[in-house]
């Protein structure tokens, strides 16, 4: 998508959603090549990075300074609910720069204003909802003192709401971002808090960059925004925000939501003989990967012989099961499989 932008004979300027990332760098040089002005929103990286390029510059907080008022923040309200000591969990969507970041200067905040709590080893919890939600339920059920939740990703207040519901346990818990869903987990006080990383500004700033620079006008490498923490205390602002943009919102639906809409109850079942073989064994967990990765109950139905009567019979045998509702059978093509498809 970059490269084709980058070819289009009415370019003046682009801003781009993966800075710090190697794999921008020879699109970088194609812009530096070309004159083209670059903006990276978000992910703050030293100008090195770009080889100081004069055309490219950053817009986005700081990484290193504003995770520690949040984490002094944290620490007060763990005081004012009267919790003196127990553990946070710690979770992240993936591994990058700003988040790993956020992460460490977090938990050095902690360590600085409120060292008798302890901050477990950062979890993924990724970017599909029920997902993370299982991983900061597995991170309260194994650590009975915890006490707190902070993540460093904009699904973070679902995890963490969805996470307090699954085990009833209620925490003190921040994440990232001032979307609406997020800023409504605040007001009905299913988190306490998330820090408003200025998504709106990086971007709203990167225009206003690139304009700047299309023009001649020097510009800084790094233009250093805020991102507050917001409670209930502080957020009509950022629903303000919402209530101007959201028109303009493309439809999209959760896949949680489409998924919800399959109601089949029951369980999947894979087929296959030689299931000793290594092949085999590689397309059986496979199969299992999917049905993880769906939500769904399955089984495998193999059996090691190799011949095909013990296939026919293991196949009659699933297919006589009061729960199965599918079954996926490793021999198409096969004139022995036809009486079993009727």
């Amino acid at each position: 998508m970059v490269d084709q932008t980058l070819a289009r004979p009415d370019i003046k300027g682009i801003a781009m959603w993966f800075g710090g990332n190697p794999a921008v760098l020879p699109l970088v040089e194609k812009a530096v090549a070309k004159k083209i002005p670059v903006v990276f929103p978000h992910f703050p990286v030293d100008q090195s990075f770009y080889k100081n390029a004069a055309n490219v510059v950053q817009i986005a907080a700081d990484t290193t300074k504003y995770p520690d008022p949040t984490a002094k923040a944290f620490c007060a309200e763990l005081a004012a609910r009267g919790i003196t000591k127990g553990s946070i969990g710690l979770t992240e969507n993936g591994h990058n720069a700003t988040e790993d970041m956020v992460a460490k200067v977090f938990t050095e905040g902690i360590k600085k204003y409120c060292p008798q709590f302890k901050v477990l080893d950062v979890q993924l919890e990724g970017a599909e909802p029920t997902q993370a939600i299982a991983v900061a339920t597995s991170i309260i059920q194994a650590n009975p003192d915890i006490v707190g939740g902070f993540s460093t990703t904009g699904g973070g207040p679902t995890t963490w709401a969805g996470a307090q519901k699954e085990t009833g346990k209620k925490l003190v818990s921040v994440g990232m971002d001032a979307t609406r869903v997020n800023l409504d987990l605040v007001k009905n006080g299913e988190v306490w808090g998330l820090v408003a990383q200025p998504l709106y500004e990086e971007c709203k700033g990167s225009a206003e960059l690139l304009f700047k620079m299309a023009n001649g006008e020097k510009v800084p490498y790094w233009t250093i925004l805020e991102a507050p923490l917001v409670t209930k205390d502080n957020e009509a602002a950022f629903y303000a925000i919402l209530d101007k943009l959201e028109p303009s919102f493309r439809t999209a639906q959760n896949p949680d939501e489409v998924r919800a809409k399959y109601t089949v109850k029951g369980k999947f079942y894979y087929v296959q003989s030689s299931a000793w073989h290594p092949v085999h064994q590689l397309t059986q967990q496979s199969f299992m990967e999917g049905c993880k990765t769906l939500g769904l109950q399955c089984e495998l139905a193999t059996t090691d012989e190799n011949t095909l009567e013990a296939l026919v019979a293991m196949v009659d045998q699933t297919l006589a099961r009061p729960d199965i509702k599918g079954i996926a059978m490793w021999f198409g093509g096969n004139p022995a499989v036809l009486p079993l498809v009727e």
